[in-house]
């Protein structure tokens, strides 16, 4: 069977699979990210060229508005757009059948460099089915992960036959998301691995040269962007907590990877505040014998070793050596997960003749060939399937926002999640001392959405309570600092900016950072001017009432 025929039908066999086990997910409205990324970003609303220009700039508005410099991402979501609207449907398939896309060229880079077949296949649809992995085909503003890793495998996978394409689908990787930058030490271990000898080998380090000028290019601005990002808790209380929670975040995406259990929606893990904490102790273990297994590889040249290296690479961002609001996601091991499934298989493969030498000169008669076949294979199904089950109970989760919210409750009930269901019940049973208590827990959690609250009627209620407002309006008090803080604060930005004045009462204070968001232009440029109106009504009315009341004393003073 020929390499495109076969890639043919396994994308079929993939997106059928993942089109029964994702249903659930499938209807999903925008939701979160989403509705800045898409629903309400109007560069992405119309392909014109003044909007594609600002999307292209390292330092536009787009790339401010969202902390990323991604232009690809943004691009893509700008043909989606053009295409389905406000249809979530079709952004949906997108997103499954590039993950089905992903699946199939991960079976070619395991098969292409020696793994078997029919092993290749076992790898590739572990990958299709892990649970892990359903968020991130069901949340739709992560097509930029999707993307960037179709385009990184690809990459991976031409740039011996094609290097030109090779460097060509690098640059595009890296622009939907700069995390795909594990390629570039990927294809340095290929190139290791392969050997001197290769007729091409001096040709494709010369390449290499040209993917390291890309990475280069492409983090100037992504970091200038992400540096512009709302700055996250910390870890933990001292260093050695911190340290101690990053390890143990680390075990806990060892046991995810491995098992399929421990995902959700918006992780919220405790810090390991003890030495004694299982998971800073799994996690250690788990660090020991991965980085024993990249060392031991990398001395004996096994392929292993390009797998296991590509695992930690793309473990690197994710590792909160930069940290991120949320600081642990089932997203995250999306670039993970294909060098755990090939440093694991290879390493089984390289490991196998060795325990049956063992097994010789102890006198023990191992399996036949079809034997250890038939096991790897009724090993490799069970786990498929395990997977499978997991994945379909992870995309009802995935089915609605507030599913999505009462999972994340429930699995980390001291998380941010956990403290808005909190203030979202109470509010709704008219307990304004239990909500306004929860708003702050919430505070301390990283939350500074005011305007979730105060444009929700659901909050109407405890929106009264003296002490909730209080608690809102410190919320909004982070928000303004948060803004000014900034250089150039989008249109976006600016307009919330002014709604967080006016919930404080600030009101010359909103009125001019409304006529900035103005001058700055944006989707709210209509709502400003209809706020506008009533707004310089009330500070009207209120500066007659102060020069009234200063006529009044003056009389007074004079008298």
């Amino acid at each position: 069977m020929s390499a495109p025929v076969r890639m043919a039908l396994l994308f079929v066999a993939f997106t059928g699979a993942s089109l029964f086990l994702l249903e659930p997910g499938l209807h999903l409205p925008f939701f979160s990210d989403d509705i800045g990324y898409v629903q309400y970003n109007e560069f992405v609303h119309a392909l014109s060229l003044e909007n594609v220009v600002a999307i292209l700039d390292p330092w536009g508005q787009p790339a401010r508005d969202s902390a990323n410099y991604a232009p690809v991402h943004l691009l893509a979501h700008a043909l989606e757009w053009s295409v389905f609207g406000n249809q979530v449907e079709g952004y949906h398939l997108v997103n499954l059948l590039l993950h089905a896309a992903a699946a199939v060229l991960l079976v070619e880079l395991l098969h292409g460099r020696g793994l078997p077949l029919a092993a290749a296949v076992f790898g590739g649809a572990i990958f299709a089915v892990h649970p892990a992995n359903v968020e991130t085909v069901l949340w739709i503003f992560q097509l930029k992960t999707l993307l960037a890793l179709v385009f990184a495998m690809g990459a991976l996978l031409v740039r011996q036959r094609h290097p030109a394409v090779g460097t060509a689908l690098f640059a595009l990787a890296l622009l939907s998301k700069i995390p795909a930058l594990f390629a570039l030490p990927v294809a340095f271990a290929f190139d290791w691995l392969s050997g001197p000898d290769r007729a091409h080998a001096r040709r494709e380090r010369r390449w290499i040269v040209a993917w390291i000028a890309i990475a280069l290019l492409c983090s100037v601005p992504q970091f200038a962007a992400f540096d512009r990002g709302v700055s996250p808790p910390p870890l933990g209380r001292d260093i050695p907590e911190i340290f101690r929670t990053m390890v143990a975040i680390g075990g806990r995406y060892v046991a995810m990877a491995y098992t399929g259990a421990g995902t959700s929606p918006f992780h919220a893990p405790d810090a390991a505040d003890s030495f004694a904490d299982p998971w800073w102790l799994f996690g250690g273990v788990a660090a020991v014998c991965l980085a024993a297994l990249l060392l031991s590889a990398f001395r004996s040249r096994r392929e292993a070793a390009a797998w296991w290296l590509w695992a930690a690479a793309a473990y690197a961002p994710i590792s909160q050596l930069f940290p991120f609001r949320y600081p642990m996601g089932d997203r995250y091991l999306y670039f993970v997960l294909p060098g755990l499934i090939g440093g694991t298989a290879f390493a089984v493969r390289d490991a196998w003749p060795r325990i049956a030498a063992f097994a010789r000169s102890r006198g023990v008669l191992p399996p036949s060939p079809r034997t250890t076949l038939g096991a790897a294979a009724a090993t490799a199904t069970v786990l498929v399937v395990l997977f499978a089950v997991l994945a379909r109970e992870q995309a009802r989760v995935w089915r609605l926002p507030m599913t999505v919210m009462i999972a994340a409750a429930e699995n980390y009930p001291n998380g941010l999640p956990a403290q808005q269901m909190r203030v979202y019940k109470a509010a709704g049973r008219g307990d304004a001392a239990s909500a306004a208590a929860a708003l702050r827990a919430a505070r301390a959690r990283g939350f500074d959405s005011f305007m979730d609250i105060e444009t929700d009627a659901h909050y109407a209620a405890v929106r009264r309570d003296p002490d909730f407002d209080a608690a809102l309006r410190d919320i909004a008090g982070d928000w303004i600092a948060t803004i000014r803080a900034r250089d150039v604060p989008t249109h976006y930005e600016t307009y919330w900016l002014a709604q967080a004045h006016v919930l404080r009462d600030e009101l010359r204070e909103a009125e001019a950072a409304l006529d900035r968001a103005l001058e700055i232009g944006g989707d709210f440029d209509s709502r400003i001017r209809a706020q506008l109106i009533p707004l310089r009504d009330e500070l009207r009315r209120r500066d007659a009432a102060a020069a009234a009341k200063a006529g009044v004393d003056e009389g007074a003073d004079g008298s």
